[in-house]
């Protein structure tokens, strides 16, 4: 049988939403944060309250979010955990949007190249990375939690990386380290 083409999509990864593993979208020309009523349901939670918000839909068609719900936990690998105030759309395409109010609290910086995102856990002090995908193969409502973990595995083990980015160099590319103001060369900024 022979594999389709993917193509390249959105930034997608797997976090836990109130400890429910479940595929997002991470976009960063979104301000804010979004969820469906459908996933919403799935967690047993209510709209709290009513919204003003018009959302862009896939087609550019402007659409008033459902409403607002509040104190939303997302957490990536278990760590980096912060809770969102999320707009709610009637959307069937997605579950969860992850906009810039997230990047923005967990310190997020999108690596296209090794695709992943690293992030900042504060109350850690620590950084992680997650992988991400850029490519469209399909949608999935229910996350394996085998594969979940084989996602964890990679980041637990050094040098798995290489594999995942086809042993490409990316040493020279200029990074950040999350708790000070030095490059990866170590240079001061």
């Amino acid at each position: 049988m022979e594999i389709p083409p993917r193509s390249v999509d959105c930034a997608r990864t797997i976090v836990e939403i109130n400890e429910i593993p479940v595929e997002v979208i991470i976009d960063t020309g979104a301000a804010v944060s979004v969820i469906t009523n459908q996933f919403l349901e799935k967690l047993g939670i209510d709209i709290e309250e009513s919204s003003d918000m018009y959302i862009l839909d896939v087609n550019g068609r402007k659409k008033r979010a459902l409403g607002i719900v509040k104190d939303i936990q997302i957490t990536v690998q278990q760590k980096c955990k912060t809770k969102l105030k999320m707009q709610v759309t009637d959307s069937n395409t997605y579950q969860v949007i992850l906009g810039n109010d997230w990047l923005i609290k967990v310190y997020g910086i999108i690596n296209i190249p090794a695709e992943e995102i690293v992030l900042g856990d504060e109350e850690l002090g620590i950084t992680i990375k997650q992988p991400i995908s850029l490519y469209n193969y399909h949608h999935r409502d229910e996350i394996d939690e085998e594969e979940v973990q084989e996602i964890y595995y990679k980041y637990d083990h050094p040098g798995i990386m290489e594999d995942m980015i086809d042993g490409e160099d990316l040493d020279h590319l200029e990074g950040r380290y999350f708790w000070d103001d030095q490059t990866l060369e170590g240079e001061n900024h």
